[in-house]
Parts: structure tokens; C-alpha cells; sequence
């Protein structure tokens, strides 16, 4: 008898326990705002002699592309959906200004020529994916992320000082490209009443990103000489130092 009390006592205690349970709240908050901040924005050069495709054929020759980094600034709109003050998603819309710099001094049988100086100035939207992990109930809270971040390059232009015939003959352009980041992110935010600021660091690399020159430029034309080299705009590395201001709701269910 003993027995069959100290088991209903259990098995009320439990059917208490989660009734409990299931009548908790599901915290759910919204953080609309602004972020932005300082990019940086670079690429690995190609080797000279690399082969590119021209009717069917290979032509060998320095296809031009230098290392080359830069510094830009970003500015969009943010949105995130947090679950228990926990773990969420992130996206939004950056308007990125992606900028990079590069150079090869030139030698001409053996003798320095001169440097030629490589300019790529960019225009693109970026669109982060990415799944976030907050340290709850701090005013000021740890803030990791992982995901992607799409790419859609608006206009785009290369320039190199030295073309026109002194090193570069082949007349250039660049075309526009679409590409997606992996992403890591890794900052703090201040919480205060129901607005957060943001200070984080953003690092993103491209995942279909070719190191032939195949891969980054292509001829257009009938003969080695006259054919045109069609650069690809796309960036290899991206990183920003964002900072912003997110206006954040609650929800309970």
C-alpha cells in the first residue's frame, strides 16, 4: 500500500511537471534596423602563361590580373528572428561599395619598365543568410553566426594606368558577376531596453571561385592579337566591420 502511494505521488508530480511545461511561454523576438560599416574586398592573381580558350585553340599569354585589396563601405537594412534570446536567423539588404587595388612592375628583357597599376571599383547588392547564436540575458551579449551571403554585382569597371599599348595591347573590359559567400561572423552587441547595437566583424570567402585564368577571364574575337580579355568581377575574399542600430520586438506564445 506504501508502495502504490509513493507511486501516485511520482506520477502526479510528473503529470504536474509537464503540464507545467507545456503552458511556458515561446519567446519570440524581431530586430528590424540598420547595419553597416568599413569592407574590404581582395583577390589572388593569375600566373603569366596561363592558356586561354580562342576558337578552339589555347593562347598563351599574362592574362593582367594582379593581387589586388581594397577598402569600401556598406549600408542596408536589417531583419533577424531570435528564438528564446537564443538562436535565430539573420538576412536584410547591403548596398556595398567593393573596391580593390593592385600592381606588377614590369620588366622588359630584364630591364625594370615601369609598374602597371590594376583598379577594380564595384557596385553590388549583398543578401546575408545567416543562422545566429546569442549569449542570453547579457546587457552585453556574444553574438556568433554562420551562412551565406549573396552577391548580385550592379556595374563594375577595371582600369590599368599602363594600358594602350605600353604593356597591355588587347583591348579589356569586366563583366558583372553573381556569386555566394561562406560566411562567419563573430561580435557583440549592447542591449538597451528594446534597442541593440551591433559590433561585429564579417568574413566571407567565394565559394565557386577559380584560380586559373581560365576561370576569371575570357577572349572574345578572331585572333590573339585583337581579341578582347573579358574579366570576371567577381571578388575572391570579403570581410566588413559592421556596427548599426536594431529595433527589437518581443513576442510570447
Amino acid at each position: 500500500m506504501k508502495n502504490l502511494q509513493v507511486l501516485l505521488i511520482v506520477l502526479c508530480s510528473l503529470t504536474l511537471s509537464s503540464v507545467a511545461s507545456a503552458q511556458d511561454p515561446f519567446s519570440l523576438s524581431m530586430g528590424v534596423g540598420l547595419k553597416g560599416g568599413i569592407n574590404g574586398n581582395g583577390y589572388t592573381g593569375v600566373a603569366e602563361g596561363d592558356s586561354l580558350p580562342l576558337n578552339n585553340q589555347q593562347v598563351t599569354g599574362d592574362p593582367e590580373i594582379y593581387p589586388a585589396g581594397g577598402v569600401g563601405g556598406a549600408i542596408g537594412l536589417h531583419l533577424d528572428v531570435r528564438a528564446f534570446d537564443l538562436v535565430g536567423l539573420e538576412t536584410g539588404l547591403h548596398l556595398s561599395y567593393d573596391n580593390a587595388d593592385g600592381y606588377e612592375d614590369k620588366n622588359v628583357n630584364g630591364v625594370a619598365a615601369g609598374r602597371d597599376n590594376q583598379t577594380q571599383r564595384t557596385t553590388a547588392l549583398h543578401v546575408p543568410l545567416l543562422l545566429k547564436f546569442w549569449v542570453p540575458g547579457l546587457m552585453v551579449r556574444p553574438v556568433f553566426g554562420l551562412g551565406a551571403q549573396f552577391v548580385f554585382q550592379q556595374d563594375s569597371t577595371l582600369e590599368h594606368d599602363n594600358a594602350g599599348g605600353r604593356f597591355i595591347t588587347n583591348p579589356r573590359t569586366i563583366e558583372t558577376s553573381n556569386y555566394v559567400l561562406g560566411m562567419l561572423t563573430a561580435g557583440l552587441e549592447i542591449n538597451v531596453l528594446y534597442v541593440r547595437i551591433p559590433i561585429e566583424l564579417r568574413l566571407g570567402y567565394n565559394l565557386g571561385f577559380g584560380s586559373a585564368a581560365s576561370d576569371r577571364v575570357r577572349l572574345e574575337g578572331n585572333n590573339p592579337g585583337t581579341a578582347t580579355v573579358v574579366y570576371d568581377g567577381a571578388y575572391q575574399f570579403h570581410a566588413a566591420l559592421f556596427t548599426g542600430i536594431i529595433y527589437e520586438y518581443d513576442f510570447l506564445f
